[in-house]
């Protein structure tokens, strides 16, 4: 089951990938406060389009003006480009091309394309998570003083000195903090177990949706609590345990993580 989407998800990311590989000039469309737009993001966007609406599944993506509450059947989301700041300064290497599809608000596949690299991460819960076509698997580390953390600072962050306090008193609890710019990467670190959890407060849906499939299709898990406009905080953890590890350590989402809706791997070991 879902071969024939993957198959379709897989095509379409590479064929924006090699739009965006074969970029020569990166122009910015707007960079309004702490946002970047670029050209590119819009022609990414219509190639992944022109793949997808075939499939004659809803299209959520993080480019249209058209934006729909994605929790009820089928439903593509999509991120053209994720770390437009990182292309636009020319770290291509942390940058991906996002595809994912969803059932009734739950993710059932995931594609996340490093165009740079050529490194193409897919997965489907129950059914495993690959790294060009190679199996990978979370990580194992189950204590957090021994873990590592991928983070960042989305561009809706509260600033203030309490809160930039608060987690930094969470992050010394990790034994690493890594902080990439691309929210994807980052979460499909996780599943490739070369990072130990992902978190980030106030991200959207569509930084993270393909990449929180993987994670779960690699025998990880994830926590989220999401709200209006397709905002959310999201948690992933490298297995069950670490989870807990976590519960202990401080406060994420203005209450304990053990509050929050733990999605355990499906069938993966």
């Amino acid at each position: 089951m879902w071969s024939e989407h993957l198959d379709i998800a897989v095509r379409a990311a590479k064929a924006s990938g090699r739009f965006l590989r074969g970029l020569t000039d990166v122009e910015a469309a707007s960079a309004k406060g702490k946002d970047i737009k670029l050209h590119a993001d819009k022609e990414s966007e219509r190639i992944l389009l022109s793949r997808l609406q075939g499939a004659g599944i809803p299209i959520l993506s993080e480019e249209s003006s058209e934006k729909f509450e994605c929790s009820g059947g089928l439903c593509w989301i999509i991120d053209p480009l994720d770390g437009s700041y990182n292309l636009f300064k020319g770290l291509r290497e942390l940058c991906c091309v996002s595809v994912a599809l969803w059932d009734d608000g739950k993710p059932v596949l995931g594609v996340v394309y490093r165009f740079a690299t050529g490194d193409l991460y897919t997965g489907v819960p129950g059914k495993g998570a690959f790294l060009n076509g190679t199996p990978i698997h979370a990580s194992a580390v189950t204590d957090i003083s021994q873990a590592s953390l991928a983070t960042g600072f989305p561009v809706g962050s509260d600033f203030s000195r309490a809160a930039l306090l608060e987690r930094c008193a969470l992050f010394a609890r990790f034994k690493k903090i890594r902080m990439l710019g691309a929210a994807s990467l980052m979460c499909a670190f996780v599943a490739q177990g070369c990072v130990d959890v992902y978190a980030e407060k106030g991200i959207f849906l569509w930084d993270v949706a393909a990449a929180l499939a993987i994670v779960q299709a690699a025998g990880g898990v994830y926590a989220g609590t999401f709200g209006e406009r397709h905002a959310c905080d999201v948690l992933a953890f490298g297995n069950a345990e670490l989870s807990n590890s976590f519960a202990t350590a401080g406060d994420f989402h203005g209450r304990r993580e053990r509050d929050v809706l733990l999605v355990p791997a499906r069938g993966c070991s």
